[in-house]
């Protein structure tokens, strides 16, 4: 009989089922050929993390250099099978921020899918198909300056992160899916 993990914090309707708890799955790194090919005929699994302050209606965003998202984005990168998304957010926030925080922080608030015409991949113009479990951190300013001076500068420019309210998302012409967030949660 499948086992379900203890009841998650997050308010998403989601049904997560493991018929062994204690199996792991073995991570499989794929060369760049290899790679390409795979997400031209599978939809990828990511886990996006904006850092918010609730207080101040602010976002924090960075600067991606990479595609598909070349542009002010969130924290964040691909799933490894097997990874719950909680684990896949805590780790994709460590490896490109340097913040380590505990997974009961986070909170899910959205799960999105995503067409992009373009990715980073060889041919790049056949783009990607994505989905991402998206979650809210609320930073503290120490750790706002801590993930702000330590971004991954193989996927970020060195912009650091910064604060975005509404009217700046607006005016430099965001994804409309942190448009639809931010409403989601200050309005």
């Amino acid at each position: 009989m499948p086992k379900t993990p203890k009841k998650s914090t997050n308010f998403l309707p989601i049904g997560l089922y493991i018929e062994n708890a204690s199996h792991k799955m073995p991570r499989k790194f794929l060369d760049e050929k290899t790679y390409a090919q795979a997400i031209a005929a599978f939809v990828v699994v990511c886990t996006d993390i904006i850092l918010i302050n609730r207080k101040k209606r602010l976002f924090y965003l960075a600067k991606r250099r990479v595609k598909p998202q070349q542009h002010w984005w969130v924290i964040g990168g691909r799933s490894f099978a097997g990874e719950l998304p909680e684990d896949a957010a805590k780790r994709c926030l460590q490896r490109e921020t340097s913040l380590i925080i505990a997974k009961s922080r986070l909170r899910l608030i959205k799960i999105n899918r995503y067409l992009f015409k373009s990715r980073q991949q060889k041919p790049q113009n056949i783009g990607v198909d994505l989905i991402g479990y998206t979650f809210i951190l609320e930073a503290t300013s120490k750790e706002l300056a801590l993930a702000s001076a330590s971004l991954d500068t193989n996927e970020y420019e060195s912009l650091g992160l910064q604060a975005f309210n509404y009217k700046r998302m607006k005016k430099e012409k965001v994804h409309p899916m942190l448009l639809d967030l931010y409403n989601q949660l200050f309005n």
